[in-house]
């Protein structure tokens, strides 16, 4: 693979390859960025307020992390809370904050299980609607 293929790089034509894989690096990541972007893209996304959030705007410029979890689900109960620390950690008290979020997905039973598990367990990140189809 040719990843400096239409990638000027002053670093790769110098021969510091090194620093050349650090600029891949962070080209793939504004490319991954965008990507998760679009897999939201036309769909909804709720904060913990239960307000609507525009996933385009949410997410812009963000590495976002996807949580599939259910309340009845134990070792998901035993890890959400390490989540919450973690995101706390980056996002909450990070100077500056750190440009992540996290969109859970729900496979509570009902919508009511979910909005439960979420508001008692989870950190202050968004949500995918329990109806949304898209969660399959």
């Amino acid at each position: 693979m040719n990843y400096n293929a239409g990638f000027s790089c002053p670093h790769w034509s110098a021969g510091d390859y090194q620093d050349w894989l650090v600029c891949v690096c962070v080209r793939e990541r504004e490319r991954l960025i965008a990507a998760m972007v679009e897999v939201f893209t036309g769909r909804t996304l709720l904060n913990k307020d239960g307000d609507f959030v525009d996933p385009e705007e949410a997410l812009r410029n963000k590495v976002v992390g996807i949580y599939f979890s259910a309340g009845w689900c134990p070792p998901c109960r035993d890890f959400t809370p390490i989540l919450c620390d973690f995101y706390t950690e980056l996002v909450d008290e990070g100077e500056p904050p750190a440009q992540f979020e996290i969109v859970f997905v729900s496979s509570d039973k009902s919508p009511d299980d979910m909005v439960e598990y979420y508001h008692d367990m989870h950190g202050d990140w968004l949500a995918l609607p329990w109806t949304d189809d898209y969660k399959q």
